[in-house]
C-alpha cells in the first residue's frame, strides 16, 4: 500500500494549546480538534504539519511529531492594508514552507477561501471542515462579521476538494445550500487516563465561552431551581468589550447563588481536572457543532444534559439527555441525581458511544481513508458519502 499523503492543518490559534502554554487565554473547540487529529495521524505515520500565528515560537518547531510553521502575529499590520500584507503573504509563505499534499482548514471565515485558493494554485488538495452547525448555511454565519470574509468562506466551501461535517445536521445543510456531498467524521479525543465518574459528591459542570450564544444565564436558572445541588461554571469571556461586559454580568449573577462556583477562564491544560470532579455536564447553548466538552465527559462516563441536539444516536436514541428549556434541564438533573439506576444507565450509554465512535484512534483511521481517496481523485470537488 502506498504511503499516506502529507497533511497541513492551517490552525492559526492552536499553538498555545499544542505547546501547553498557560499564559495565553485560548481554548477554542476547532483548535482542540485539529490538535487531537494531527497527533493521531502522526501516530499512524502520516507526515503532519500545522500553520499557526506567531506567539513567539521559533519559525519551525516540532511537537509530538507535528511540524509547526510560524505565520504572522495576531495583530500584525495596519488596518486597511494588513489583509494582503503582511497577513496573507505570511500565511501563504508558512503554508508553502509546510509543503503538504493536503491542506486542512476548520470553521467558517476568510481563512476557508484563503486555504482553498492556495491549495488550488499550488496543485495541492484541500479539506474544509465544519465546526458549527451554521457553517454551511448560506443564510449567514453569525461568527463571520464582514461581507468579504463571508464571501471568502463561501468560495472555499464551493471549491474545496473535500468537505468534512461533524454530524448529519451539517451534512444536510451543506447539501441544501451548496449542493455538495461530504464525509461525516465525528469529533474525537484521547481516552481519559482514569475513569472517575461518580454521582456521589460530584458537581454539575458547565464549561464554555461565557457568551450569549452559550446562554449561561440558563444554567443560573437551573441552579436557582436546585439550591441543594452544587454547580461549577468554567469559561472566559469573548475577546471584545461587549464580551467582557457580558462576562462580568454573568459572574455577578452567579455570585448571588450560594450553590454556584464561578471560576472564569481556566487554561486548557487544567480543564480535565474539573471533569474528574463532575457527576453531570450541562450544556445550555443555542447552537453548537459538536462540543469537545461532551467528549471530555463521555470518555469518563459522565452523562450530559443539553439544550441542543448533537446528532449522536444509539439505536435511534439520542445519546445524552436532551432538554428544551431551563425548567426541563432542572428536571432532568434532579431525576438523574435522584436515581442511581438512571444515572448508571446514562453514564454507560455515553461511555460506550465514545469508545465506539469518538476515540482518536478510530477517527484517525477515517481521516487516513479520506486522505487516500483525495490523492486518487482529480482536483476539484470530491464527493464522499
Amino acid at each position: 500500500m502506498s504511503p499516506l499523503p502529507s497533511i497541513c492543518f492551517v490552525a492559526p490559534m492552536a499553538y498555545p494549546m499544542f505547546a501547553g502554554t498557560t499564559s495565553v487565554a485560548i481554548s477554542g473547540g476547532a483548535e482542540v480538534q485539529q490538535i487531537v487529529v494531527a497527533r493521531a495521524l502522526a501516530r499512524l505515520g502520516v507526515s503532519v504539519s500545522m500553520v499557526c500565528f506567531d506567539f513567539g515560537q521559533p519559525e519551525r518547531v516540532c511537537i509530538e511529531g507535528v511540524n509547526i510553521y510560524r505565520a504572522h502575529k495576531i495583530d500584525a499590520g495596519w488596518p486597511g492594508l494588513r489583509f494582503l500584507h503582511p497577513r496573507l503573504k505570511a500565511m501563504w509563505s508558512a503554508m508553502r514552507a509546510a509543503d503538504a499534499d493536503v491542506y486542512y482548514q476548520r470553521s467558517a471565515g476568510a481563512l476557508t477561501g484563503i486555504v482553498v485558493m492556495f491549495a488550488r494554485m499550488q496543485g495541492r488538495k484541500s479539506i474544509v471542515a465544519g465546526a458549527n452547525n451554521q457553517d454551511f448555511d448560506l443564510r449567514g454565519q453569525p461568527f463571520v462579521r464582514s461581507r468579504r470574509d463571508r464571501w471568502l468562506h463561501k468560495i472555499g466551501v464551493r471549491n474545496a476538494d473535500a468537505i468534512v461535517a461533524q454530524n448529519v445536521v451539517q451534512r444536510d445543510a451543506l447539501k441544501k445550500h451548496y449542493g455538495r456531498v461530504c464525509a461525516v467524521i465525528p469529533n474525537c479525543r484521547e481516552p481519559a487516563t482514569i475513569i472517575r465518574a461518580n454521582k456521589e459528591g460530584g458537581v454539575v459542570l458547565w464549561v464554555g465561552t461565557v457568551a450569549p450564544i452559550k446562554q449561561p444565564e440558563e444554567l443560573l436558572k437551573v441552579a436557582a431551581a436546585l439550591p441543594g445541588v452544587r454547580f461549577r461554571m468554567v469559561g472566559g469571556p469573548r475577546g471584545d468589550a461587549a464580551g467582557a461586559k457580558y462576562f462580568h454580568q454573568i459572574a455577578a449573577s452567579a455570585a448571588q447563588l450560594a450553590n454556584v462556583e464561578f471560576l472564569g477562564h481556566v487554561p486548557y491544560t487544567e480543564i480535565d481536572r474539573h471533569f474528574d470532579d463532575a457527576c453531570l455536564l450541562v450544556n445550555t447553548s443555542r447552537s453548537e457543532g459538536f462540543p469537545n466538552t461532551f467528549l471530555q465527559a463521555w470518555s469518563r462516563g459522565v452523562p450530559t444534559v443539553a439544550m441542543f441536539d448533537t446528532g449522536c444516536r444509539d439505536a435511534d436514541r439520542v445519546v445524552g439527555v436532551l432538554a428544551q428549556s431551563a425548567d426541563q434541564v432542572a428536571a432532568h438533573v434532579q431525576n438523574l441525581l435522584a436515581s442511581d439506576a438512571a444515572w448508571q444507565a446514562e453514564a454507560r450509554r455515553c461511555f460506550e458511544h465514545f469508545e465506539k465512535h469518538h476515540k482518536s484512534s478510530v477517527v484517525a483511521v477515517r481521516y487516513s481513508e479520506l486522505l487516500r481517496s483525495l490523492m486518487i481523485a482529480p482536483q476539484g470537488r470530491t464527493h464522499l458519502a
